[in-house]
């Protein structure tokens, strides 16, 4: 799933990714200033950019908005955190002949 841009991904599930994303962040970040080097972090946040990515345009696909809006700052925060647009009220009239 994590190169995957197509389909959807709820709230729940694209805030436990940046949740545990954040969290594992912490200890790489102290164990970048004890060690004086910044290459784990770099390393670590290298592999993690393309899934961030990913689970974001899917998020925005959730709420019926393009994937590429989610490289926008400040509008994606705001979409991220809209529910799921329910779409099943909405039908077809199509007339055959």
């Amino acid at each position: 799933m994590a190169f995957n841009f197509k389909g959807e991904t709820s709230r729940f599930d694209f805030w436990s990714f940046y949740f545990i994303y954040f969290i594992t962040i912490i200890p790489l970040t102290i164990l970048c200033t004890i060690l004086d080097s910044q290459i784990i972090a770099f390393i670590y946040i290298t592999i993690m950019y393309i899934p961030s990515i990913s689970i974001g345009f899917r998020r925005m696909h959730d709420v019926n908005q393009s994937g590429w809006l989610f490289l926008v700052p400040i509008v994606n925060i705001i979409l991220s955190c809209r529910a799921k647009e329910d779409n099943s009220h909405i039908t077809l009239n199509v007339e055959t002949d």
